[in-house]
């Protein structure tokens, strides 16, 4: 990811979110919940079932409380998201899967059609402290 070389900030990230927002000027209020509703319920249904398979699964953690907490409880989430399903327009589904497809193609674009690998993000410590570490030619400014 390119970042602005004065702000440190994804510059052309933040223009194309920008953009994007602009759609707010000609939409109406029940078709943004109707996109937030897809996305959040994607999101959750993702969630579930990742704790599913990181902790039983992948870990083994399946004795006792564990078995609670991150098997059944999930399970529960995830039936009760596909409850929720169930009770969106018809619309939800077209213009969330419009989306969806939106941001399939900019990973082929991104990916030159799967030709290279996709980008990763990286959570570690390490990295964010050299992101947010001031520049050593960079001098300090007084605040008044």
């Amino acid at each position: 990811m390119t970042s602005s070389p004065r702000f440190r900030t994804p510059a052309i990230a933040a223009c194309l979110v920008s953009a994007v927002s602009l759609i707010a000027l000609f939409i109406t209020l029940d078709n943004a919940v109707v996109v937030i509703n897809f996305g959040a319920l994607i999101a959750f249904s993702v969630v579930n079932l990742s704790v599913v398979k990181h902790y039983p699964v992948d870990k083994g953690r399946r004795i006792g409380c564990d078995l609670l907490f991150y098997g059944l409880l999930p399970i529960v989430g995830f039936a009760l998201t596909l409850w929720l399903w169930t009770s969106l327009e018809g619309i939800t589904f077209k213009v969330g899967l419009c989306w969806m497809l939106a941001g399939f193609l900019y990973l082929l674009f991104l990916t030159r059609l799967f030709s290279r690998k996709p980008p990763v993000m990286s959570f570690s410590e390490d990295q964010a402290a050299a992101v947010t570490a001031p520049a050593a030619e960079e001098k300090a400014v007084p605040r008044s």
